[in-house]
């Protein structure tokens, strides 16, 4: 695909989500595979495209769990989200104006959602899943960013952050990575970093990171669980940075862990 690719327009995209009848089901998503399957290859790709922009939307919604209130994390989340979508324009304009929703948790066919388009490009025409042009839809950017933010001092002096911030430094600072963002004038890429430690009250819980994207951003947020990685493993928090690296290499186009940083 090239630069003059353009995600469906509104009305075409909110009548293909319509097909779902409000909510993703097995028996839903069947049904808009199969309107999918008869539209041009360029259609499904836009299709696809339009679903990306509008969860990018979603991205500073404060979602949570309708049961206890707490905040929606990872694949959770990613399936509330999906399934504002599939409850149609209105619903989701009205969620937008409100600013945070609470839900009950999706059915497990959800995030089926996020892939149907991709799954059926490939099943019509026995061929990979085109990427975007990265270069032409970054040119906008100008500045290329790694931190951590939101820590209190005990957090920021502790040996696993410290790992962790010495390991965005050596990325962003490597010459490969450096190459690559000039070469195609990337915009700003921002890691934003929390730590979750069991033993501070009020801490929130779980181990995630993701990619967001949105007007001129490309956001990384990630949380470092000190359940999950020894309090002084410096090998551990590394790993959990070549982590994020490899996901934005892949989703993104930009160079790999082994490139940026060297083999582990």
């Amino acid at each position: 695909m090239n630069s003059s690719r353009r995600p469906a327009d509104e009305p075409t995209f909110w009548s293909l989500i319509d097909v779902l009848g409000g909510s993703v089901t097995d028996e839903s998503l069947d049904r808009l595979a199969e309107t999918l399957r008869g539209l041009p290859p360029g259609e499904i790709v836009a299709f696809q495209d339009r679903l990306d922009t509008v969860l990018a939307s979603l991205a500073t919604l404060d979602v949570r769990h309708s049961d206890n209130g707490a905040s929606a994390l990872g694949d959770t989340r990613r399936a509330l989200e999906l399934s504002i979508v599939a409850a149609g324009h209105r619903s989701l304009a009205e969620v937008l104006a409100q600013g945070s929703v609470e839900a009950d948790d999706p059915p497990d066919a959800t995030l089926g959602l996020a892939d149907i388009a991709r799954v059926t490009y490939e099943d019509v025409t026995g061929s990979a899943w085109p990427e975007p042009d990265l270069w032409a839809e970054l040119a906008k950017h100008r500045l290329v960013s790694a931190t951590l933010v939101g820590m209190t001092r005990r957090q920021k002096s502790h040996p696993v952050v410290l790992a962790v911030e010495s390991a965005l430094d050596r990325w962003t600072n490597s010459g490969v990575y450096s190459r690559a963002i000039h070469a195609g004038d990337f915009g700003l890429l921002y890691c934003h970093g929390a730590l979750y430690d069991p033993r501070i009250p009020g801490a929130v819980t779980g181990t995630w990171w993701r990619s967001r994207r949105g007007p001129g951003v490309l956001k990384v947020t990630f949380q470092i669980d000190l359940d999950s990685v020894e309090a002084a493993d410096e090998e551990a928090a590394e790993a959990f940075v070549r982590t994020i690296i490899d996901g934005l290499a892949r989703q993104y186009g930009l160079p790999s862990s082994t490139a940026t940083l060297g083999t582990p």
